[in-house]
């Protein structure tokens, strides 16, 4: 299974971490790519959109700070609403 995780802020990251812990497949997102770097260092794979990344998780989880980042990530055309097929979406906000 292939899990995907949107925003790598204070809380994001840490339960991002965890799933990579447990030794599950990891794709990650982030607006700013620098936050997905210790991630990455440590096995997930980092994906360059949020359409890249909905189209090969299972799962996809998200953690954004407000309405105007949900928005972002789920209404636009790369967005999580037009890409995710059968996959299953968590959101924490």
């Amino acid at each position: 299974m292939e899990i995907g995780f949107i925003g790598l802020g204070n809380l994001g990251a840490p339960i991002a971490e965890n799933i990579l812990q447990k030794n599950h497949r990891l794709s990650v997102y982030n607006r700013t790519a620098s936050k997905a770097e210790p991630l990455v260092a440590k096995g997930a794979t980092m994906c360059s959109s949020i359409k890249e990344l909905a189209q090969k998780c299972d799962v996809v989880f998200s953690a954004v700070s407000d309405d105007a980042a949900l928005s972002e990530i789920t209404k636009t055309n790369d967005g999580i609403a037009q890409n995710c097929q059968d996959q299953i979406w968590v959101s924490q906000y």
